[in-house]
């Protein structure tokens, strides 16, 4: 995970999800829609269009962009957003992110595909 900019006007993340296909086949993961959630309040919805190849046989890295502005934040109360700024505060605070998105092959799509993610801000940006 990077934390790209923290600041009075937004909060800017990307996630780094790591894909690692064991398969001969080469596809694309498309249509990523996620909710996203702080300490299991919801928080704003995510998701991407672009579609990333994900290599037979290899690992990629596929992106999920999260921008939170500060008045998203206030909702949660100021503290989340103070911990932010510090190793302790992030270890408190556990994103979760859940959605679906599309994968596809040259000879066929299945979309709806299921995925849950809850981890700590802090070891989410250790890993």
């Amino acid at each position: 995970t990077s934390l790209n900019k923290i600041s009075l006007d937004e909060i800017n993340i990307t996630i780094w999800w790591k894909v690692t296909n064991l398969s001969d086949f080469t596809f694309t993961i498309k249509n990523q829609a996620y909710d996203i959630f702080i300490n299991d309040t919801f928080i704003k919805k995510v998701g991407s269009a672009q579609s990333v190849e994900v290599l037979a046989k290899g690992t990629t890295r596929l992106p999920t962009y999260i921008v939170f502005t500060p008045k998203e934040l206030i909702a949660l109360g100021i503290t989340n957003y103070k911990n932010l700024s510090t190793e302790e505060g992030r270890s408190k605070l556990k994103l979760k992110v859940k959605g679906d998105f599309t994968i596809g092959t040259s000879l066929f799509n299945v979309k709806k595909i299921p995925f849950e993610f809850k981890d700590s801000i802090k070891n989410i940006m250790n890993y």
